[in-house]
This record gives structure tokens, C-alpha cells and sequence, in this order.
């Protein structure tokens, strides 16, 4: 799945914004190390990102329907250029941001959390 999307995130007391396509994490990853030692699990609403920080709390919307769910950054990537960011496939399917259609247009305004 490919979404739209634009990521608003609150990271050093300032804020960022990012839009561009995203993915979900395929099934195959489940279990599998990530690069911040998290194991993945495919129902924890977690999502991966080349620069933010792990543990950084990020809402990602569905720009199509303006529904949003919020994911953790536990991973880097995604690998395609021309993505932003990858969630799990929960954050992906749980209502009600149900991006169950390819390319829907998303947005992701986002919090930063302690780690």
C-alpha cells in the first residue's frame, strides 16, 4: 500500500513537516530484530523513518478521509527513495484510517516523546 502523506513532528522543541508516500511493514518482518533492538511485532502501532529520532510519537493521517492513528518510530528506512515512512500493518488497517486503498494521500502530524 502507498499513501500520501505528510509527517508533523515536534522534534528539539521545533517543528517539522513531511509529505510524501509511505508503505506498511509486510507481514514477513514480524519477529524480526529492527535497527533500534525493538522486536517487531505486527500489531504494535510502530513505524520506521530515516531521521527521526526512535520513540518519537508520530500521527499519521490519511489525507483522503483526514483520519489519523499515532505510531512509534522504532526502525529506519523506508528502503524506496520515494517514501517517507513505513508503518505497521495495524496502523495501516485499524479504523479509522483504512488504507486499504493504494495511494490514498495521508498526513502525519506527530509528538516527541523521551526515550
Amino acid at each position: 500500500m502507498i499513501i500520501l502523506l505528510s509527517i508533523f513532528s515536534f522534534v528539539s522543541a521545533r517543528a517539522q513537516m513531511e509529505e510524501g508516500l509511505a508503505s506498511y511493514y509486510h507481514t514477513r518482518f514480524h519477529g524480526r530484530i529492527s535497527a533500534s533492538g525493538y522486536i517487531h511485532d505486527n500489531e504494535d502501532y510502530v513505524a520506521a523513518h530515516r531521521t527521526l529520532p526512535f520513540g518519537t510519537f508520530v500521527r499519521v493521517t490519511n489525507l483522503k478521509n483526514m483520519k489519523s492513528v499515532i505510531v512509534s518510530i522504532m526502525d529506519r528506512g523506508p528502503r524506496k527513495k520515494s517514501r517517507i515512512i513505513d508503518v505497521s500493518a495495524i496502523a495501516a488497517r485499524e479504523p479509522p484510517t483504512d488504507w486499504s486503498a493504494a495511494n490514498s494521500p495521508a498526513c502525519i502530524p506527530s509528538t516527541v516523546s523521551a526515550s
